[in-house]
């Protein structure tokens, strides 16, 4: 999946619940086995949102074979198109790029190799946009084809050999079962797959957020909830410098919200596929009355997309 072109400077949650007499403690709010962040009282000024980058550098040279390690990626299906993506892991110390569409080549069972002419362009688009890669980072390929005609019109391959842009080489791969059929065949160009993309270069955030907020609570108190920010990639998310963040809540008599930064005194980073459980607070406006919808958010003060949650309950006594 592409990103959007469109640049969304938040990364949001919303969650909804329920006002009543009661008022849970915040310790009523961990679960069980669960270590989380304490709340600082450390108020944030006001944010700017900085402007999103036009395309992340790619300016490194480009990658040869001896630079990367190519594996099976997921294979995916839709509307009787099928693909099948190829990783590239760079393994070379120093960055490098790669860019444009790779030329093609099957494997058969015996050792023999059927030269393969894809069309330019997957219906799975793009992985992601051609960008630098360092040690460790990991660049990817779709190749596409169909199922609609239902038989095989290319003898079966069990692996792939990869040419690169600027003759660079070629780099082979399992086929993982992939299947050429109806005589089509499509690839893609090379590109950086969103998670993986450097962070002072994302055009997605690598960043997903879930509220735990109690069912009920009382106007006029504070409202103890925690955040849990979950790392999508495979990469640490430095929180250097730290972030500020927005808690709102709001019915259509009232508004609460203040902005404050998150506690990065222990924690300095979300580990890669990881996450942290943070415990927040947010001050409820006395005059808050019943019987009308009610909305609350969190929005963490970093680029990329927003994960988003909705829903809608009505204030009770």
């Amino acid at each position: 999946m592409r990103p959007r072109s469109g640049f969304v400077a938040a990364v949001a949650l919303l969650a909804t619940f329920v006002t009543s007499c009661g008022h849970p403690s915040s310790a009523g709010v961990a679960k069980s086995g669960s270590s989380i962040v304490p709340w600082v009282n450390r108020p944030a000024p006001a944010f700017h949102w900085p402007a999103p980058p036009r395309r992340p550098p790619h300016d490194a040279r480009a990658c040869r074979a001896r630079d990367l390690l190519a594996s099976p990626g997921r294979t995916g299906v839709g509307l009787g198109n099928v693909n099948f993506r190829v990783e590239l892991k760079v393994r070379a110390k120093t960055p490098c790029l790669l860019d444009g569409y790779p030329e093609l080549v099957g494997i058969t069972a015996d050792g023999d190799t059927v030269r393969l002419h894809p069309n330019h362009g997957s219906y799975f688009g793009d992985p992601g946009p051609a960008a630098n890669t360092g040690h460790g980072d990991l660049a990817a390929v779709n190749i596409s084809s169909t199922d609609v005609c239902g038989h095989v019109d290319t003898p079966a391959v069990v692996g792939y050999r990869i040419g690169l842009p600027h003759d660079g080489g070629w780099v082979s791969v399992r086929s993982k079962g992939f299947r050429l059929m109806c005589h089509a065949l499509s690839v893609s160009r090379f590109g950086v797959p969103a998670d993986d993309l450097a962070r002072d270069d994302d055009f997605v955030s690598p960043l997903s957020e879930r509220i735990d907020a109690p069912d009920t609570m009382r106007s006029g108190t504070t409202l103890d909830f925690t955040v849990t920010i979950r790392n999508r990639s495979n990469r640490a998310y430095s929180l250097r410098p730290c972030p500020g963040y927005e808690a709102y809540l709001y019915a259509s008599n009232q508004r609460a919200d203040a902005q404050y930064q998150l506690n990065c005194d222990t924690v300095t980073s979300i580990p890669a596929r990881g996450s942290v459980r943070y415990a927040m607070r947010l001050a409820l406006p006395a005059s808050m009355r019943p019987g009308r919808v009610l909305k609350f958010g969190w929005v963490l003060q970093v680029p990329g997309e927003p994960s988003t949650a909705t829903g809608g309950q009505q204030v009770t006594a």
